[in-house]
């Protein structure tokens, strides 16, 4: 786990160079160096978890039943990764924030909606907490949650 948080770290340092991202064209490449921490994040959580191709993919699909523990603590590593989540709390305002800088004004809504519904997850242990606040956002809000956790391209403009 240190790892991903030098990692992340050096990338969030990066953004920090691009400018301000209010301004126009930092704000498209604060995104684009987001979006790519997204997936350096997903990558490392992949390795880290040892979770399966396919469990990644039925997730991606949305389909949060019957998962294993690896993706549960795979969904665990990655909210943790962006930030938003410690030892399976949310962290509200950080969560506002990335949404805020990430999404369009009227989907960051959405998102604080789904959030405000999700914002105490129930489970036994961090991952189990993490897996159910992403089932939540699922079942609140389909598609904010498929941009928040597995968003594409088209998805990177605000």
């Amino acid at each position: 786990m240190n790892t991903l948080y030098v990692s992340l770290a050096l990338v969030f340092a990066v953004a920090a160079v691009y400018g301000h991202p209010q301004e126009p064209q930092s704000r498209e490449a604060t995104i684009r160096i987001l979006r790519n921490t997204q997936e350096v994040i997903k990558k490392l959580c992949a390795e880290q978890t040892q979770v399966k191709e396919a469990e990644v993919e039925r997730l991606k699909q949305g389909d949060f039943e019957n998962h294993e523990k690896e993706t549960q603590c795979y969904i665990n590593c990655y909210i943790s990764g962006l930030g938003v989540m410690k030892d399976g709390v949310l962290l509200v305002k950080e969560m506002k924030e990335a949404v805020s800088n990430l999404m369009a004004p009227e989907q960051a809504a959405r998102a604080i909606n789904a959030m405000e519904k999700c914002s105490e997850p129930t489970g036994e242990n961090e991952c189990e907490k993490a897996f159910e606040l992403a089932k939540c956002f699922k079942t609140s809000d389909g598609e904010i949650a498929r941009k928040l956790f597995y968003p594409s391209k088209e998805d990177g403009a605000k």
